[in-house]
């Protein structure tokens, strides 16, 4: 998901222009922080900064991202468009701006940085050891030269997309014309899939009475928009399941750390410590003795109600997300005529709740409203 302040994204009075840069599966950084500092420097704009000039950046492992907007100044925009297709965007100045900022920002987050990568590291066991904040002694290496070189590999590879937008309308028309130009096969629906362990694994980050459970779940691979409205459905169904007969209350998001590193977490707050294993133990049960099919069909078109309803009242961001989901992790976006086929719910439904069963999961125990 895109982190950018919603009023200005979803904002039509304003000019926005949004870059997606899609960083490949083989490409290594030939020093740590490589795309980092590429991103902060395609932000140095020799000062010009005011008001009316915002930019923002996201570098993470599989793409990056850079965001500009302005109410009034279109010849800024022009002038940013122009020096990112001649790449005048970069310049030995720029590149040692932004070497100091990503160096400080490295500073400032080392903390938070460390934790997180000790996260990933635990929970894709120890297939992620690449981060894209970068090691401050590998930043001092990098040159304006090799800041050009990767800059000519993302434009060379055809993974750079420009979306100029005021709408939604122009961002679902931006993106129609990419996915025109640049069309996937059906077959990167499939992920890669490394089966973890089969029983649970912890990693206890907070000593506290009180914490929250961040469990993860591995995306299974997953073969069309039918299988990701069952694990949409099954999302909502086990959250009303839990509530009913444990007074639990979850939550569920994708964290996608990589084209094949995708999971579910489930994140259970306000939870004893000492009572972390009897929860997901008393969780697992519930599934077990309290799922039903006949309650499911029942919810099942409520669900597709529900998803109709939030498929039409999309927002700019929204759009934005759904495309850039699809074109780096192969997450497909749904459109009103994608729910014709998928309006009735199959007992091979079973089969995804035989594997939440049998499955080890990561659990992090985190400080609780972490």
């Amino acid at each position: 998901m895109i982190k950018i302040r919603l009023d200005r994204v979803n904002a039509s009075n304003r000019t926005h222009l949004y870059y997606l840069a899609d960083q490949g599966v083989s490409q290594k950084e030939r020093y740590s922080g490589l795309a980092h500092v590429t991103e902060h420097a395609c932000l140095i704009d020799g000062g010009r900064f005011g008001f009316d000039h915002f930019r923002w950046g996201c570098t993470c492992l599989s793409h990056m991202i850079l965001y500009y907007e302005t109410k009034h100044d279109m010849q800024w925009i022009n002038k940013i468009k122009q020096q990112i297709g001649d790449s005048t965007i970069i310049s030995p100045q720029s590149v040692e701006m932004a070497k100091a900022e990503v160096m400080e920002e490295s500073r400032l987050l080392k903390s938070k940085t460390r934790l997180n990568e000790k996260l990933v590291r635990f929970v894709t066991e120890g297939r992620i050891t690449d981060f894209a904040m970068g090691e401050p002694s590998e930043i001092r290496k990098i040159r304006y030269q090799d800041v050009r070189e990767y800059w000519e590999y993302l434009n060379g590879c055809h993974h750079f997309y420009e979306v100029p937008f005021r709408s939604r309308q122009d961002v679902e028309s931006a993106f129609q014309h990419i996915l025109q130009s640049h069309p996937l096969s059906g077959k990167d629906f499939i992920c890669d899939f490394v089966r973890n362990k089969s029983c649970d694994d912890y990693l206890i980050l907070s000593q506290a009475e009180t914490c929250t459970l961040k469990i993860y779940f591995q995306i299974p691979p997953l073969t069309g928009k039918a299988d990701y409205v069952k694990k949409a459905f099954l999302e909502c169904y086990l959250q009303r399941l839990f509530n009913l007969n444990l007074q639990i209350n979850v939550s569920f998001e994708d964290k996608f750390f990589s084209r094949s590193e995708k999971y579910v977490l489930m994140t259970v707050p306000g939870v004893l410590k000492k009572k972390v294993e009897f929860i997901l133990s008393e969780m697992r049960v519930c599934v077990a003795e309290r799922s039903c099919f006949a309650d499911m069909q029942s919810q099942y078109s409520e669900f597709m109600d529900n998803i109709i309803q939030a498929i039409a009242q999309e927002n700019t961001l929204d759009s934005i997300n759904k495309y850039q989901n699809w074109l780096i992790y192969r997450k497909p976006y749904f459109t009103q005529g994608d729910i014709v086929p998928v309006r009735s719910l199959s007992r091979d439904i079973f089969v995804v709740i035989k594997y939440i069963l049998n499955e080890g999961v990561k659990v992090v125990v985190t400080s609780s409203g972490s």
